[in-house]
This record gives C-alpha cells, structure tokens and sequence, in this order.
C-alpha cells in the first residue's frame, strides 16, 4: 500500500478524465486504494466529488483530512 505522500503524488499528476470532475476522480481512486477511508469521507464535509479544481476548499479538507487518517 502507498503511503498518503505517494498517492497524492501520484494524484496530481494524473490526466483527468474527460468525463470527470477533479473531486470526483480523487474520490474514486481513493475508493481503489483505500475504500476504508473513501466510506468515512463519503458525504462528509471533506467530500471532495463535486469540487471541479484542485484550488478548491473542499479538495484541501479532503487532502488534510487523509493526511491526518491514512
């Protein structure tokens, strides 16, 4: 398993999906790496799947919040 550094890394230099928002597509990849965490973000106030930038808040409180649980 990667650790919350290699992800993120990994995250930003991802090509977004055409069909995707930024939010939603880190939600997603989350799911696929870590579904524990992606169930406790889910319709929370660090739920990042409608943010459309990375210059978001919601996607920084997302990026804190796994930080501090990953």
């Amino acid at each position: 398993m990667k650790n919350f550094e290699e992800w993120l890394a990994e995250e930003v230099n991802k090509e977004l999906e055409p069909d995707q928002r930024i939010g939603q597509q880190l939600f997603n990849n989350l799911g696929e790496e870590r579904p524990d965490l992606a169930e406790k973000v889910r319709g929370s106030e660090v739920d990042p799947f409608y943010a459309d930038r990375f210059l978001d808040a919601r996607v920084a409180n997302f990026c804190d919040f796994l930080a501090k649980n990953w």
